[in-house]
C-alpha cells in the first residue's frame, strides 16, 4: 500500500517556477530514496486503518473512495463503483477480485496524515492533498498517465514496480492539466528514467508531466 501526496503548483503562493532548482523543494527531475527501513513510515497509515475508516464512517463512492481496475485488454482504467455508501464487505470483495482501493481524502479521517499535509503545505507554500492506494498483488489500478501535480509516493506496505518516463514532448513539460489514460504502446522503445521496485519505507518524487505506471508485486 502507498500514499500519494500531491503538491499543486498552480495555486502556489510563495514558490514560483522561476526558482526551480536542485537546492529547493521544486525539482524538475524525479527523485528516488531507497532506505532499506521498512518501518520508516510506521504509524502514518495502514491497511488496517482503511478497514476501520470504512466501518466507522460513511464513505461515498466517487467522493471519498474509488474502486479501480486497469484492463490490459483495452489499456484503460475502469471504475467499479457501486452507488451509495461504501460497505466494508463490498470493498474487500472488490479488492479480492482485483480492484485497487483508492481513498480520496484520507486526511479527513487520519490525524497523522492531516498533520503531515499541514506541515508540507506550510513548508511549500502551496496546496497539498493526498490519496491512498491499496492494489492487489500482480495488478495495477491505473493506465500510464502524467499528472498536473508534483507527486510524492510513500510506500507504506508491500512492494510496487514503478516505471517513470520523461515528458515525450515540450507540451508535456510542467503541464497544467493531467493527461488521462495514455496508450501503453506510446512507451514502446522509450527507456524509463526510473525503473525500480519500491519497498516499504521508500519514497519516489515525480514532477508533473512525468509519465508513470506501477504494478503491485506484494
Amino acid at each position: 500500500m502507498l500514499i500519494e501526496i500531491g503538491r499543486n503548483i498552480n495555486t502556489e503562493s510563495t514558490c514560483s517556477q522561476s526558482n526551480l532548482s536542485d537546492q529547493n523543494p521544486n525539482r524538475k527531475e524525479p527523485l528516488l530514496i531507497q532506505r532499506k527501513r521498512p518501518d520508516y513510515f510506521k504509524g502514518l497509515f495502514s491497511t488496517t486503518e482503511i478497514d476501520e475508516i470504512l466501518r466507522d464512517n460513511s464513505l461515498e463512492y466517487g467522493e471519498n473512495i474509488d474502486l479501480t481496475f486497469y484492463n490490459p485488454a483495452t489499456g484503460k482504467k475502469e471504475r467499479h463503483n457501486p452507488e451509495g455508501r461504501a460497505r466494508p464487505a463490498v470493498v474487500w470483495d472488490s479488492y479480492n477480485e482485483g480492484c485497487s482501493v483508492r481513498v480520496l481524502n484520507p486526511h479527513t479521517y487520519s490525524e497523522t496524515v492531516w498533520k503531515l499535509l499541514s506541515t508540507l503545505q506550510e513548508y511549500f507554500g502551496s496546496l497539498v492533498g493526498a490519496n491512498t492506494y491499496l492494489t492487489p498483488p500482480g495488478s495495477q489500478g491505473f493506465a500510464p498517465h502524467y499528472d498536473d501535480i508534483d507527486a510524492f509516493i510513500l510506500q507504506l506496505e508491500g512492494k510496487k514496480h514503478w516505471r517513470v518516463y520523461k515528458p515525450l514532448n515540450d507540451d508535456e513539460v510542467l503541464p497544467l492539466k493531467s493527461s488521462g489514460d495514455l496508450d501503453r504502446n506510446m512507451m514502446n522503445g522509450v527507456k524509463p528514467c526510473i525503473d525500480v521496485v519500491l519497498e516499504a519505507g521508500d519514497l519516489l518524487y515525480m514532477p508533473r508531466g512525468f509519465i508513470h505506471q506501477g504494478v503491485t508485486l506484494d
